[in-house]
Parts: C-alpha cells; sequence; structure tokens
C-alpha cells in the first residue's frame, strides 16, 4: 500500500535538489520549443482547447507525465470563499478536500479538511488506507490534525495558498511583469513550503490543432518546489499546468 505522506516526502526531495541546482530544469531548447510547455509536445499536437468562459465555477483537469495518464482533478467554487477539490491518482489513491478562505483568494486559507483514500487488496489493512486532516490557520501559525493528534504547526506571515486551487488564485493576479504574489504553499493538505512566488511571466505563443494559440504564463517558483507554468486564456481560465515532467490540461 502506497503511504501518501512517505510518498510526498520523497518527492519534496527532488524538488528539492531541484532547487538547490541539483537536478536540471525544463529549459528552452536550441529548437525554439518553448519552455512552458517542454517535453509535451506530443500531447500539445492532440489536444483540442474546450470552451472556457469567465468566472467559472468548476475547473477540471486530466493529469499526465510526458508518456503516461496520472489521474483526475476538479475543483469547484462552492461559496463566496469555499472550495471543494476531488483528485484521484493511478495506482488508486483518492482526496477529497474542502478549504475555506479568509475572504478574497489573496488572503489565503482560514481552514481546510482533507480526506485521502489508497486502495488496498488487503481487507484488514483498508482502515490504514483512510485518514481525514484538518487545518486551521490562526495568527500567522497554521495547525494540522488527524482526529485529536496534531500533526504539523508551522509559522508563516504569509497566506497559505492549496495547490489544487491555485489555478483560481493565478487568475485573479495581474499580467504585468514585476508583480509578484508571495505565499505558503500547502501541498495536498499536508506539506507547508514558504517562500513561494507567483508572478506573470509574459506572453506565450504554441502550435495547437487549429491553429496557434497565446496565453498569459504566470510562474511559480519557491524553495523545495519545482517551477510550474500556469498557461491562462483569454477569459482568465488556466488551462494548462505544466510541473517538471507532470502537467494538468483542462478538459
Amino acid at each position: 500500500m502506497i503511504n501518501r505522506r512517505d510518498f510526498m516526502k520523497k518527492t519534496s526531495v527532488t524538488a528539492a535538489l531541484v532547487a538547490a541546482g541539483q537536478l536540471p530544469l525544463w529549459a528552452a531548447t536550441e529548437k525554439g520549443e518553448c519552455y512552458a510547455v517542454e517535453g509535451f509536445a506530443n500531447r500539445l499536437k492532440k489536444y483540442h482547447l474546450p470552451k472556457t468562459s469567465k468566472g467559472a465555477k468548476t475547473l477540471r483537469y486530466m493529469l499526465y507525465s510526458q508518456e503516461a495518464d496520472l489521474g483526475k482533478m476538479t475543483v469547484t467554487r462552492t461559496g463566496k470563499s469555499q472550495f471543494s477539490c476531488d483528485y484521484s491518482t493511478v495506482p488508486p489513491s483518492d482526496c477529497q478536500a474542502d478549504f475555506v478562505f479568509k475572504g478574497v483568494l489573496s488572503s489565503g486559507l482560514a481552514s481546510w479538511q482533507l480526506t485521502s483514500t489508497t486502495t488496498t487488496e488487503s481487507a484488514a489493512m483498508q482502515s490504514l488506507g483512510t485518514y481525514t486532516e484538518t487545518g486551521k490557520v490562526g495568527s500567522e501559525k497554521a495547525v494540522v490534525r488527524v482526529g485529536d493528534r496534531v500533526t504539523e504547526r508551522f509559522k508563516t506571515s504569509l497566506p497559505i495558498q492549496p495547490d489544487f486551487t491555485l489555478p483560481f488564485v493565478v487568475s485573479t493576479l495581474p499580467a504585468e511583469m514585476g508583480k509578484e504574489y508571495p505565499f505558503t504553499l500547502l501541498r495536498e493538505g499536508t506539506f507547508f513550503f514558504a517562500n513561494q512566488t507567483v508572478f506573470f511571466d509574459g506572453m506565450v505563443t504554441l502550435p495547437m490543432p487549429g491553429g496557434k494559440k497565446t496565453f498569459k504564463n504566470y510562474l511559480h517558483v519557491g524553495e523545495g518546489t519545482l517551477p510550474t507554468n500556469y498557461l491562462v486564456d483569454e477569459n482568465d481560465v488556466p488551462v494548462i499546468v505544466t510541473h517538471g515532467i507532470v502537467s494538468e490540461w483542462l478538459v
């Protein structure tokens, strides 16, 4: 059975090595391929952009590596400051999360609850494959609990943003060079990464079925995380998200 917390720790170590310059990052090639989607040329050739609209309340993404399907994610605005997320991966692992923000999205989280389920063939191990974490943000501190047990305390003066809802946050940021949004990242409701930043990184034009398409590119960088590109269309909807060798495609 896969232990999600152990998996996240291991992948976070990889991200930290990248940030420290110990592993290579994606970069523009001599052929002029766009750095924001490098490694996904074959998928880009087949991808048909879905119709989008301003103020979309639900975003559905398929998750892919460069060679395989990884799962899917759906994020829905359920209220003025509330969101829900359903996230499933292969091998079978599912997360259902609910987030409450302090007000506008840029103000960061107030609280959240996440239930994670990992499928196992052993009936005796089923109870170990599901657990629920809750989190609450107080004065410059977040506390995470599993049941009554505190599993994490994290101090930060920056707004806390979960990775699941970042597509909604990114779409609210100005498309102006030099404007940065600093925050603390909450990865899969479990791990905190300080000193994160999202900023507008210019316009990107990609060859796609039906002709070339231009997007606003927002870049997320920070300590211990891989650079992440959010390609946002004319309706302020992130349609493609690339994160190292992993990507999300709006459907």
